[in-house]
């Protein structure tokens, strides 16, 4: 079983993609969050037991790549599946670089997304 948190701000994108992914077998949505604080706070909290995050990386009001980053100083070794908008590969690299694991755009399919969560959370 991969426990996955989503963090994404976009509350029907959310919410429709967490009741597919609570749908699958093999993960369990452990927690959503619609800010990167929330993200933050329930991700930092017990790092041990996610093992998968899903996020945006550009969020209207917050930005994620320093969420990455907090992530790998407190030496959480938690997969990072960032979901983003944007296709420039620059943009990509940005988030490999900030500590993100996989990167997809917001234009693959939930089976895509399904079996990058399972790669990513092992088990």
């Amino acid at each position: 079983m991969r426990c996955a948190v989503l963090l994404e701000e976009h509350n029907a994108f959310r919410q429709a993609l967490a009741y597919l992914l609570s749908r699958i077998p093999d993960i369990e949505m452990v927690a959503e969050a619609s800010t990167v604080k929330e993200g933050r706070a329930i991700v930092l909290k017990d790092p041990a037991h996610v093992d998968v995050v899903v996020t945006e990386l550009l969020w209207a009001n917050e930005d994620a790549t320093q969420f990455l980053r907090e992530l790998r100083e407190v030496d959480a070794d938690v997969p990072v599946l960032v979901l983003t908008s944007l296709r420039e590969r620059d943009s990509h690299d940005l988030a490999l670089e900030m500590g993100a694991t996989e990167v997809l755009t917001k234009d693959v399919t939930v089976d895509q997304i399904v079996a990058s969560i399972k790669k990513l959370g092992g088990n």
